[in-house]
């Protein structure tokens, strides 16, 4: 092609990337070309190198009170939010693993290499409060919330049958 110059384009997008050709690409792509003719026989052609970076915003519900962002690449970044509450940050909860001590709706959002994506919410219902403990025999329980364990320190009665229900109503 006389006369002709040639450029490449370097683009590097979150999610996907409508080029000059008009084509809507949703992966990274490196052989896309494109010609502009002009009326004095001098072509340009350009050549798409096209990077999408892409964000897992899936969760993984790893048990009653927690939840796992399956984003586990170096450099992700996660926030846990409260869907409850307009999405708000949930102070201090930035690791790809959310413990929570309270029932209600959570999501993490998660930034990569410059894109962030918000995951859908998930219903946390069977975290475990201790109230209204009759304390006629001295019964401690703590922790107060708690998650996985509880300790009964019972003085003053020699059997010690306990029974625990969570927010259900479950034994």
């Amino acid at each position: 092609i006389v006369n002709s110059t040639f450029s490449t384009d370097e683009i590097t997008t979150c999610d996907n990337y409508t080029w000059i050709d008009g084509i809507e690409y949703t992966e990274s792509n490196n052989t896309a070309t494109f010609t502009t003719q002009n009326t004095a026989g001098c072509d340009s052609i350009v050549t798409l190198n096209l990077t999408i970076n892409t964000v897992d915003a899936s969760v993984t519900v790893v048990d009653d009170n927690t939840l796992k962002s399956n984003e586990a690449s170096t450099g992700a970044t996660y926030q846990w939010l409260d869907c409850e509450d307009n999405f708000a940050p949930i102070a201090g909860e930035t690791n790809m693993v959310f413990t929570t001590q309270t029932s209600g709706e959570y999501a993490v959002k998660v930034t990569l290499n410059g894109c962030t994506e918000i995951s859908d919410c998930f219903t946390i219902t069977s975290t475990l409060g201790i109230n209204n403990v009759d304390n006629t025999f001295n019964v401690e329980l703590y922790p107060n919330p708690t998650l996985n364990s509880i300790t009964f320190n019972i003085d003053g009665i020699d059997q010690k049958d306990v029974e625990l229900y969570d927010l259900q109503g479950k034994l």
